[in-house]
């Protein structure tokens, strides 16, 4: 948005943020002209398109156990252990489940807590309340002053493609196309 803004200064835009059906509900509602994703999915009702490529990351206190584990964990110990979490909806939460089930056929053990934010999830781990999984992204600041520790799943890919979505059957104009472009541009400059 920020780029967006400096590409295109004058034009006002406004940040809602939820969890992935929340966002789909708002551009099938009208509420938004544009809407970004990272659910394994795409919504139905909307047209997709890639925009960018994260990682999720498992994040513990430095003081965990498994942060002292230099070989990591397997994603059986990551399904059976009760996470710091984001909320039922979240696409984070989704895309977990989905590569932990698809990998080890096993669900993923219910939450010690269910959160609504990226900010309580880390906030929640750097009390050393219970591991987490969140976007490589939202906590890269966080693993490098040190309150949190990143851990390695060995042999479980978790990256997951971030899109833009749209009401299908329309073309995103103006500021929607503009952001939607500047979004694009932004996740190739991340991938170099």
């Amino acid at each position: 948005m920020v780029r967006f803004h400096g590409r295109v200064p004058g034009t006002t835009v406004a940040l809602i943020t939820g969890d992935s059906d929340d966002v789909a509900a708002a551009v099938l509602g009208d509420r938004v002209g544009v809407g970004f994703v990272e659910g394994p999915k795409p919504p139905r009702g909307l047209s997709t398109s890639p925009v960018g490529r994260d990682e999720l990351t498992v994040i513990v206190h430095p003081g965990h156990p498994w942060a002292r584990r230099g070989s990591g964990i397997t994603p059986a110990e990551l399904a059976a252990t009760p996470l710091v979490s984001r909320e039922h909806g979240s696409g984070t939460r989704q895309f977990l489940e989905q590569a932990l089930r698809a990998h080890t056929g096993a669900l993923l053990a219910p939450p010690l807590l269910a959160l609504s934010s990226t900010t309580a999830v880390r906030t929640a781990v750097a009390e050393a309340v219970a591991p987490g999984v969140l976007s490589s992204l939202a906590v890269s600041s966080e693993l490098r002053a040190g309150p949190l520790a990143a851990v390695p799943v060995t042999g479980l890919d978790l990256t997951r493609t971030l899109r833009v979505v749209h009401r299908a059957g329309t073309q995103l104009v103006g500021a929607a196309a503009g952001l939607a472009a500047v979004a694009r541009t932004a996740g190739r400059d991340a991938r170099r």
